[in-house]
């Protein structure tokens, strides 16, 4: 009957390699197709960023490049001398084509988009070939006999592998959704980092947010690339007829890969790109240890004398207590320190 068992795992592993395989493609081209340079999805999908742009984005842009040009003007002509001001002729030019920008800031930004969406189109229409690397034999096949792995646990552990390389596929679409996401809030809040322009004081706002535009673009392309490199490898492992350890080590480069892809925005943050990294978040095991910290000293404050939680069950004395109208009126001073202490000087802590 083992052999029968045998034939079941195979039949089994075979039928979820090719689920996997063929879910990975269609959903490989599902998002090259959507999550391109071209922003039709996330402006279907959050409808009403047209007109939060033209009723709210443009006119504060407009709006904050007339506040810096006032500004700088009032510096320089009723500044004090020594005043690093602005000449007043080449700030108005500068705000003009500034303000330029910030009403057409979309035509230019969809031209810009355009432009990239052609590598782009290189990148997503090159066809992936599989190939068979069946001929190459490597020496640690022998490695798993001593250990008495029989064929079964052998086709488990390399269906339980495909079932973490598909996990962390499924993150890196998490991820290259995300960054497809923060393309659309660069380009639909670009009039504001426009008006920042028309001064010197504030043009290094422009120029970052420049980088992080083209940084972001650049991603994009590059997710399109990760997409194409991952399906290419993950189908070219399941195409061949690896060995356990060879499956194994080609599983831990995929796995790798992922991560690399995760990291993508690390790296080009460390050749002077800037871009736009939102916060992983708070774990599961960080917000348990910050709840436990919460708890921990809220158990402290309540469990002890004078605020402090000393553990002695007295309590602070606030004073002889008078009998007047009922009330319980202080006749010491309230002290600043919750031990009971000298009073804090409060002008010794600025």
């Amino acid at each position: 009957m083992s052999w029968l068992l045998d034939l079941l795992v195979d039949a089994v592993k075979e039928m979820v390699s090719q689920f996997i395989i063929d879910m990975m493609g269609l959903i490989t081209d599902v998002f090259t197709d959507l999550l391109s340079c071209n922003l039709s999805l996330f402006e279907e999908l959050f409808s009403v960023v047209g007109s939060l742009y033209q009723n709210v984005i443009v006119p504060m842009g407009i709006a904050l490049l007339l506040m810096i040009l006032i500004w700088q003007l009032f510096k320089s002509m009723f500044g004090k001398v020594g005043i690093n001001a602005e000449e007043p002729i080449e700030l108005i030019g500068r705000s003009s084509i500034c303000l330029f920008f910030v009403v057409a800031s979309k035509p230019v930004i969809n031209y810009i988009l355009k432009i990239a969406g052609t590598p782009y189109q290189w990148v997503i229409g090159t066809d992936i070939k599989v190939q068979s690397f069946s001929e190459y034999v490597t020496a640690l096949e022998g490695i798993t006999a001593p250990l008495g792995l029989g064929t079964i646990s052998i086709a488990i552990l390399m269906l339980i592998m495909q079932f973490v390389v598909a996990w962390n596929y499924f993150k890196m679409l998490f991820v290259i959704a995300e960054r497809y996401v923060l393309l659309g809030v660069f380009s639909y809040t670009a009039p504001l980092a426009f008006a920042t322009g028309g001064s010197k004081s504030t043009n290094n706002i422009l120029a970052s947010w420049a980088k992080m535009f083209g940084g972001q673009v650049v991603l994009i392309i590059l997710n399109a690339w990760c997409l194409k490199m991952f399906l290419s490898g993950y189908g070219n492992m399941m195409a061949s007829s690896y060995g356990f350890t060879k499956f194994f080590v080609a599983t831990l480069c995929l796995v790798g890969f992922c991560k690399i892809t995760f990291k993508l925005d690390s790296y080009m943050a460390a050749l002077g790109v800037n871009l736009g990294r939102p916060s992983p978040g708070m774990g599961a095991l960080g917000a348990a240890m910050a709840a436990q910290r919460i708890f921990s000293q809220a158990g402290r404050a309540f469990s002890g004398t004078n605020g402090s939680g000393n553990g002695t069950g007295s309590s602070t004395n606030m004073g002889n207590l008078g009998s007047a109208n009922g009330f319980t009126e202080p006749t010491g001073p309230i002290p600043m320190n919750p031990s009971g202490g000298n009073e804090v000087d409060i002008e010794s802590l600025f």
